[in-house]
């Protein structure tokens, strides 16, 4: 049986290496006051030459190995004496066998609380054994005793040594603690993520070189955790003239001030580094995040006069001045609109009542929202949706098709037809559309069908016969449409051709004689008789 001891250490400043093993017993208790009456004198970190020669230190380990023994010997004697009660058990009677067994059981079965004292009284009154026992566990004696020596001299010199290192690498701290390490050194550290400390570094060269030796590596985040320092001991003048003459430290800050979300500090070193037109863009950008639209109007006016007053951004300027416009008039519809509907004033609102407000949708939106409700309004007035084409300077294309959009939901025929009727310079009328008929008829006929007699006329303006009968076969309009008066129109815009194609030639005929005539009579052209 192989036999451990417990090594404890005596000294509190070294109690952390004792390990918790749950209850502690009696008996340890008592074997290790007798052990600290022992080794009273002696300190564990002593050299293992002086304990070797200390004769109180050499008694108490003898004495101690013999209690472990005579601990054992006990314990072996009780577990042979349980063995022979056993077999003595088999030839008595039922009623001796249940108090036998009780009997036995009580040295079987080793309590934890009980363990302790009684092997503790046993050690302290030692009890009578035979010779034979004593003589036949003697050689088992010796080789725990001495096994038992040399784990604890192999432990004190493994905890020893370990010590020591623990004390060099504790002395080395100490020393660098309080002196500043090279900036080489503090970079390789950073870069290993090792804790390091860099307030020791006072002048304004050695962070200097810390700056060069960072950009040198070329660790992002390690720029940025020396700039956060420099930032931090610097006066704000020395911390952007780094800036402007490191363009790899500035545009590694600028970068971590996005993802950080700073855009205060980024609005600033920004304007400090001459980056005007990114500075203003981010101005925009915190401008345009407000909810609020009052607020944001504020906000865009204030950028207008910081940022975008720069004479290189003028036309961001002239964009930004377009959108503050258009939102201060969709205030003004806004609020109009509001009243019309609390007093019941316009049908539209009703049939199609608003699913959003105004306020901070884009211009094509407003257009819309115009023609749908304001189409009628004259030019003068802000709801006019002419108004607004003037004032942004809307195409006609543009405008026609976000027009015709809203009016064929309210199903204003005539307005669209007045939309895509032009007047020609002899005083007739004619039927265009600035964007392909196809796009149109879908838009015409995504709520409603037209009446027959717009649909034929709008079908008769498209000058391709292939095109017309495509658009004139789609499910929607084929069953409302006569195939026979498109046809007919046909031939009839065939003869209008042939007869204009006439009247060009006879016209070019005019003219050429009329440029011959002007030629010959002329004194430098004409001929010399």
């Amino acid at each position: 049986m192989d036999v451990r001891k417990r090594f404890c250490f005596d000294n509190p400043e070294d109690a952390y290496w004792n390990e918790n093993s749950g209850e502690a017993s009696n008996i340890n208790k008592r074997l290790t006051k007798l052990y600290n009456k022992a080794s009273s004198n002696w300190s564990f970190f002593d050299d293992i030459e002086d304990l070797e020669n200390e004769n109180d230190v050499t008694s108490a380990r003898a004495a101690l190995d013999e209690l472990m023994i005579n601990d054992v010997n006990d314990l072996v004697v009780h577990k042979v004496n349980s063995d022979t009660t056993k077999s003595e058990t088999e030839n008595t009677s039922e009623n001796d066998s249940n108090s036998i067994i009780e009997h036995n059981s009580s040295f079987s079965d080793w309590d934890d609380k009980h363990e302790s004292s009684n092997s503790f009284s046993k050690i302290l009154d030692v009890p009578h054994t035979s010779k034979s026992s004593t003589v036949e566990f003697s050689n088992k004696a010796q080789s725990i005793s001495s096994f038992s020596a040399d784990s604890t001299q192999l432990d004190y010199t493994r905890l020893k040594s370990e010590h020591r290192k623990l004390q060099k690498y504790l002395e080395v701290v100490r020393a660098e603690r309080f002196q500043p390490l090279k900036s080489q050194e503090i970079v390789m550290r950073l870069i290993k993520r090792e804790p390091v400390s860099l307030d020791l570094l006072r002048t304004k060269e050695e962070k200097m070189d810390l700056i060069d030796y960072g950009i040198q590596y070329g660790h992002q985040d390690v720029i940025v955790k020396i700039l956060i320092f420099l930032k931090s001991t610097l006066k704000s003048s020395l911390f952007r003239e780094i800036l402007l003459l490191k363009s790899e430290a500035a545009k590694a800050f600028i970068s971590y001030l996005y993802e950080s979300e700073d855009y205060e500090e980024l609005t600033n070193t920004l304007y400090a580094l001459g980056k005007v037109g990114e500075a203003a863009m981010v101005e925009f950008f915190l401008a345009s995040r407000k909810r609020v639209v009052e607020q944001k109007v504020q906000a865009l006016k204030q950028t207008i006069n910081s940022g975008f007053s720069d004479p290189g951004l003028c036309d961001s300027r002239n964009i930004v001045k377009d959108y503050v416009d258009l939102l201060e008039r969709q205030l003004v519809i806004e609020m109009a609109d509001n009243v019309i509907i609390k007093n019941d004033k316009c049908q539209l609102f009703k049939e199609f009542p608003r699913k959003c407000i105004l306020p901070g949708n884009s211009l094509y939106n407003t257009i819309y929202y115009c023609s749908l409700y304001h189409y009628t309004l004259p030019e003068n007035e802000y709801s006019s949706p002419l108004s607004i084409k003037g004032a942004f300077s809307i195409s006609d294309k543009e405008y026609t098709y976000l027009s015709i959009s809203a009016l064929a939901k309210t199903s204003s025929w005539l307005e669209i037809d007045n939309l895509i009727t032009s007047k020609k310079l002899l005083g007739g009328k004619k039927t265009v559309c600035l964007f392909p008929w196809k796009l149109f008829f879908s838009l015409v006929t995504k709520h409603q069908i037209p009446p027959k007699t717009y649909l034929e006329k709008w079908l008769c303006a498209i000058e391709s016969l292939e095109e017309r009968k495509k658009i004139a076969n789609f499910k929607s309009i084929k069953n409302c449409v006569d195939f026979e008066v498109l046809l007919k129109d046909d031939e009839k815009s065939g003869r209008e051709k042939q007869i204009s194609g006439m009247f060009a030639k006879i016209n070019k005929q005019v003219e050429v004689r009329k440029i011959s005539e002007a030629f010959k009579s002329s004194p430098i052209f004409g001929r010399k008789s």
